[in-house]
């Protein structure tokens, strides 16, 4: 890492000689785990549906199940039927997201004539239009 950044303004090479030594870990990705919930007991966050970080929706997703969860268990029903409904009600959304994030990665790490394909498209959108493409994410409530 050092070498590759070893142009980098002196603030930026300070950070990267900071520590001793760098680690490298690879993205995996997995589907999200078919059932999310059996008998009583349940998955969530990134045990259910581990995401690529290209969306950076991680963590508000195991919030989401959260919510939902705590949703599907104030109803009047046995905990397993609970646990059912909220990996039923869960599934979709998380799949939606897995393919979002797993398309993002592809156009953020695009060779150099889609790079700068995407760039300009980029450029030319407004805050505004960026934040409407992603309504649906960002919009999102328990039911």
């Amino acid at each position: 890492l050092r070498a590759a950044f070893a142009d980098a303004a002196p603030p930026l090479a300070d950070l990267l000689a900071r520590p001793e030594s760098w680690l490298v870990w690879p993205l995996t990705d997995r589907a999200a785990a078919r059932p999310m919930a059996r008998g009583r007991i349940a998955l969530l966050g990134d045990a259910a549906h581990p995401v690529l970080p290209f969306l950076a929706q991680g963590a508000a997703m195991a919030i989401e199940d959260a919510a939902v969860l705590a949703h599907s268990l104030e109803a009047d029903r046995p905990v397993p039927a609970a646990l059912s409904a909220y990996a039923a009600a869960r599934i979709e959304r998380v799949r939606l997201i897995q393919s979002h994030a797993r398309r993002n990665g592809r156009v953020y790490h695009a060779g150099p004539l889609v790079a700068a394909a995407r760039d300009l498209v980029m450029g030319r959108l407004r805050p505004e239009k960026m934040t409407e493409r992603y309504a649906w994410l960002y919009g999102w409530r328990p039911t």
